[in-house]
């Protein structure tokens, strides 16, 4: 009985996929816990999260070190229904580079996206970023569309311990049977907090073009050198989440993290990623 609930789930699930992608009226790829827990972490400073990028691409303009992560996610405990992203980070003069590839859906209906993202330094506290890249989108028997996608972002320190930043995400509003004069464009506006070196805090502004506005509120907590966790409320669509971080060895991380839709489920998540190791610094991503 429990397998025939779970595969009418499924179906359910797949059918609002399907006619989302075929409206355009999805959310876009990374929408995810992946972008959430990356929201999450904007607090820190060094290193940068490594999908942060995806969050605003003026983030990454305080990386230090090189990095790179690997991830993947199975959304609402589908089967078949994966997010999979990866993303590498290079710290250059006043600034960094980064890329991002991920897909999610199903094997006959996913969406992709390859995006390249600069962000840099101006002067000792500004910083700015800006992002470009495709997105494909495929459903079912329908042809493949493909259509370019682009980011910008501030970040302004108040303090030492208090940062803000402002982003606009374009995301046109693609499907597999053509475009539409609606649109994905997301505006997001976010509030860190370092309270100490174990705490950090994060409340965020998101409003969407086809979404009402919505908000985010995250924790991070780092008891030791090699173990942390995290935890945080987003709304439209609500969502509760949770994150455990453990060190491997130097410079790996394995992350491990789960959040609850009420309306869909459970998702569930795991990330391994590497940083360069700083002389005298151990590599922790928060």
């Amino acid at each position: 009985m429990a397998m025939r609930e779970l595969w009418v789930q499924a179906i359910c699930l797949l059918g609002f996929f399907l006619n989302s992608n075929i409206n355009g009226d999805a959310q876009p790829l990374l929408h995810s816990l992946q972008l959430h827990r990356a929201m999450g972490a904007v607090a820190a400073s060094s290193p940068v999260q490594s999908y942060s990028a995806a969050v605003n691409p003026a983030f990454i303009a305080s990386a230090s070190t090189l990095q790179c992560a690997l991830g993947g996610e199975q959304r609402f405990l589908a089967p078949g229904w994966i997010e999979f992203s990866s993303s590498l980070v290079v710290p250059v003069s006043s600034g960094a580079w980064a890329i991002m590839i991920g897909q999610e859906g199903l094997p006959f209906s996913y969406e992709q996206q390859a995006v390249i993202t600069h962000g840099r330094k101006i002067g000792n506290d500004l910083s700015v970023g800006a992002s470009l890249g495709v997105r494909r989108i495929k459903a079912n028997q329908f042809a493949a569309v493909l259509s370019t996608v682009g980011a910008v972002g501030l970040v302004i320190p108040v303090s030492s311990s208090v940062k803000t930043s402002l982003s606009l995400t374009y995301l046109p509003s693609v499907s597999s049977v053509g475009f539409s004069k609606k649109d994905y464009s997301v505006f997001r506006f976010s509030l860190g907090y370092t309270v100490s070196e174990k705490i950090q805090l994060m409340a965020a502004v998101t409003k969407q073009a086809l979404w009402p506005s919505a908000g985010c509120i995250a924790m991070q907590y780092q008891p030791q050198q090699k173990m942390g966790f995290s935890a945080g409320f987003a709304g439209s669509p609500s969502m509760v989440w949770f994150g455990l971080q453990l060190g491997l060895g130097t410079g790996w991380i394995l992350q491990l993290h789960s959040g609850y839709y009420p309306l869909t489920g459970v998702s569930n998540g795991m990330n391994l990623s590497y940083v360069k190791q700083e002389k005298n610094n151990w590599a922790n991503e928060p």
